[in-house]
């Protein structure tokens, strides 16, 4: 399907122009081991770490004036701003879930190469294939995300009505679907981890190292992120040395000083558990009997053996239908 000549408004600001999307391309899968320890093979640990701290404020880095970084478009470096009209509506921020799955219509812009493509429909599958989020070709609904390739990464949170923006540039697809997930988690209703209202029983922030002007991106807030524990290796917890003012680590685990945070290669076991609660669904897409089930079929997608040698033609992305309307900050409250 083509889509010529398309543009919006994202919180009255037009944004420019573009013409040429793609839908419908088949998935791939990807990672389907349990991957969330395993570095680039021409890496060593240490330096996976200093290069994933710097991921996705780094390659936003431009985006963000420094002088006064109150005023970006952009809240905790990735998330788009949310229009004013949007804040206080009482509708939910949710995909909407028809007979156990949840479906999620995209455009893709015909910019990107074959091997983007690819690691963006690597991502699709990995949530078709742990969890019940289904990302399905735009064919007309009302809601959906376009992706296309402007400069950095960076997202809405949950469903924010009509088109909305997915930035993937090619610096956010570089090392694989890990910035993917992490923008399409964003997507789907969640936050980043290190800004959850627990955070100080796991993490310390180090105040001192962090951009003048930035600290703001450290607020703590109750959200969706907390319907499982806290996790060192989730995908949307950013790197040790996020918004640091001199190469110093702004964020510093207590439980495990020496894990590795700001994974960037797969959805970790409770990235996979928290999308099944927040949606109460099951993988396999059915409807759940209860809460109880949904619980019990997250414990059972963390034992689950996942391979990365499995066939990449495996799955195939729906085309289903979906419409609604939306809402946005209904999951947050700031807490001090």
């Amino acid at each position: 399907f083509l889509l010529q000549g398309s543009s919006w408004l994202r919180d009255g600001t037009q944004v420019s122009r573009i013409a040429g999307f793609i839908v419908g391309a088949p998935s791939a899968s990807h990672c389907a081991g349990a991957c969330g320890t395993r570095f680039s093979e021409d890496l060593t640990p240490e330096e996976t770490q200093t290069s994933w701290d710097k991921d996705i404020p780094a390659i936003n880095q431009g985006l963000i004036p420094e002088e006064s970084p109150e005023s970006s478009f952009l809240l905790e470096g990735d998330i788009l701003r949310p229009s004013p009209f949007r804040l206080f509506s009482a509708t939910s921020s949710k995909w909407p879930k028809n007979g156990g799955v949840v479906e999620v219509p995209f455009l893709l812009s015909s910019k990107y190469d074959k091997p983007s493509r690819q690691v963006i429909l690597e991502a699709f599958a990995e949530f078709e294939r742990f969890t019940c989020i289904r990302f399905v070709a735009y064919d007309g609904q009302r809601d959906f995300i376009s992706i296309i390739p402007m400069s950095g990464c960076f997202s809405s949170i949950g469903r924010s009505g009509g088109m909305q923006v997915v930035s993937l540039g090619p610096s956010c697809l570089q090392r694989g679907p890990g910035i993917v997930l992490h923008e399409l988690m964003h997507v789907l209703g969640f936050w980043h981890e290190h800004s959850r209202a627990d955070r100080d029983r796991y993490i310390r922030v180090n105040w001192n190292e962090i951009l003048p002007g930035f600290e703001m991106n450290f607020i703590k807030s109750r959200s969706s992120n907390m319907l499982v524990p806290y996790d060192y290796s989730s995908v949307m917890h950013y790197g040790r040395l996020a918004f640091s003012r001199r190469g110093l680590p702004t964020i510093t685990p207590l439980w495990a000083p020496s894990v590795h945070i700001g994974q960037r290669w797969n959805l970790s076991n409770s990235d996979i558990a928290r999308v099944l609660r927040f949606y109460d669904c099951s993988p396999s897409g059915h409807e759940p009997s209860g809460k109880g089930e949904v619980q019990n079929r997250a414990v059972a997608v963390q034992g689950r053996s996942r391979r990365r040698d499995e066939d990449p033609q495996e799955r195939e992305l729906r085309r289903l239908r979906v419409f609604s309307f939306t809402g946005y900050y209904n999951m947050l409250t700031i807490v001090p």
